[in-house]
């Protein structure tokens, strides 16, 4: 059986992280969406969404209002999401 490649490793210029940060962005794919139960991911999803200068006729308080809109949008997925798995059974609980 060859062997598969399921992750590579691309190295970009820093001058090329906010064109390649917009794009991740546009994508739905930021801090918060890849670790959404991190108090951290949500204070640099908000650091992002509020202080992105390529963001150009926004200002910050419209930034703030469309990144709590996300949050709340983000946090009814999560409860959806949470519903429909099964309750886990904690092993090291004794009975």
């Amino acid at each position: 059986m060859a062997d598969r490649v399921y992750l590579i490793e691309y190295r970009l210029s820093v001058k090329e992280k906010p064109v390649a940060m917009r794009e991740l962005r546009m994508m739905g794919i930021n801090a918060m969406t890849l670790f959404p139960n991190s108090v951290e991911a949500v204070c640099k999803s908000l650091r992002e969404v509020v202080f992105a200068v390529d963001k150009i006729g926004e200002t910050p308080a419209e930034r703030l209002n469309t990144f709590l809109d996300s949050m709340a949008l983000a946090r009814n997925v999560g409860v959806a999401l949470a519903k429909t798995r099964p309750p886990q059974a904690n092993p090291g609980k004794k009975e």
